[in-house]
């Protein structure tokens, strides 16, 4: 069954005129980063159709500003004008071959736009499922660490802290690394229950760099990226990973290398990067399919969640108590694995933390999300 990516981002303000750019995947961030148009560009190895570009703007500035989609370093039909505040759609689609560059660019003249969501729908034709991305943005790779493979990993988390379980066994290949700057060799490794798996990245100067090998994991497994560091500045700005589910089901993770104190009240994206905030329309997502929503989880890194604390699937607006969190003020991974809860094209879905009169250390929040038989319409799903 050949299934949807989900290629999403999160913003935050743009309140320059200097072009932004990041990479086309779960998890990519654009707002005041100084990654550029090269250094965003990374190559996926299956074909597929891009469609469905959205952007959700909370806060109009002045001026001007454009998002779009590039391939090859060259804009395409897929751009909207930002003209105000709320959700703007474009309608156009692109053709995606082996080995294309693809990346977002905003540019414009704007002062004052603050972005808090966008992304776009991706239909694979040849036999990947999912692309994630890992957004370093000049990362120093000299200490040792290890990083999450989606969301934004600014720091580096320390050795045996940053494994993502995996509810569905796969198959991950086509590991990228992008380098801006290198004055040592290293390697980054792709690693499977704290193990190095055949995905080894080596890095030997500056630019894009792969290996093609496959790596097969099963279900229960832990996923993360690990350097081991070195004496040398080698700066990565971002990572690259295209997996295959065994089930059909596709992963999506709200992770960040800073952990987020969550409390009643506070919504978050349930893909791309961790985040932290009272208004909900800010963190929802758009629905382009039906599909089903399952496995709920949260990570919980410190023990000062208080005891009624509670994270719930939040659907347009109200709480669904399907799929549901209680965190009881402990630590470690909190997951509802009986709960499915049923979505139609155009539904909202944020995650909630819906009780709690103490912070949550949250490190991360995700679900898994099951896609419907592809048909010729299938609009496939930003989260």
């Amino acid at each position: 069954m050949t299934k949807t990516d989900i290629i999403s981002g999160w913003g935050s303000a743009i309140g320059d005129n200097i072009s932004r750019s990041a990479p086309l995947g779960s998890g990519c961030r654009l707002s005041t980063t100084s990654m550029t148009s090269t250094e965003a560009r990374l190559s996926q190895r299956g074909g597929g159709t891009a469609s469905d570009l959205f952007v959700y703007i909370v806060t109009a500035g002045t001026g001007t500003r454009n998002l779009t989609v590039r391939k090859d370093g060259v804009d395409s039909a897929m751009t909207i004008n930002i003209t105000g505040t709320g959700e703007f759609t474009d309608s156009n689609t692109l053709v995606m071959t082996s080995g294309s560059d693809f990346e977002y660019e905003t540019l414009g003249t704007t002062t004052g736009h603050a972005l808090a969501g966008y992304g776009c729908a991706f239909d694979r034709t040849i036999g990947k499922s999912t692309i994630y991305t890992v957004f370093l943005d000049g990362h120093d790779t000299d200490p040792a660490g290890r990083a999450n493979i989606t969301g934004y990993n600014k720091d580096l988390i320390s050795v045996g802290t940053n494994g993502i379980t995996f509810y569905s066994g796969g198959t991950f290949s086509n590991g990228v690394i992008f380098c801006s700057s290198h004055t040592e060799n290293q390697n980054v490794t792709l690693d499977v229950n704290g193990s190095t798996s055949a995905i080894v990245v080596g890095i030997t100067g500056t630019g894009e760099f792969n290996d093609l090998d496959d790596t097969v994991m099963s279900a229960g497994d832990e996923i993360e990226w690990e350097h081991t560091g070195g004496t040398g500045v080698t700066i990565i700005e971002s990572a690259l990973l295209e997996w295959t589910s065994d089930d059909d089901d596709i992963l999506v993770m709200a992770l960040d290398s800073v952990q987020r104190d969550m409390l009643s009240g506070d919504y978050s994206f349930i893909g791309g990067e961790l985040t932290d905030t009272t208004t909900i329309l800010t963190r929802q997502h758009n629905i382009f399919n039906a599909i089903s929503i399952k496995d709920y989880f949260a990570h919980i890194g410190s023990a000062n969640a208080s005891a009624d604390t509670e994270f719930t699937i939040n659907i347009e607006g109200s709480d669904n108590s399907v799929l549901q969190l209680a965190i009881n003020g402990g630590t470690g991974r909190f997951e509802d694995v009986v709960g499915t809860i049923s979505l139609t094209s155009g539904d909202l879905v944020t995650s909630h933390c819906s009780a709690g009169t103490a912070n949550a250390g949250t490190d991360g929040l995700g679900v898994s999300l099951t896609y419907p038989a592809k048909s010729a319409h299938s609009q496939g799903i930003v989260i």
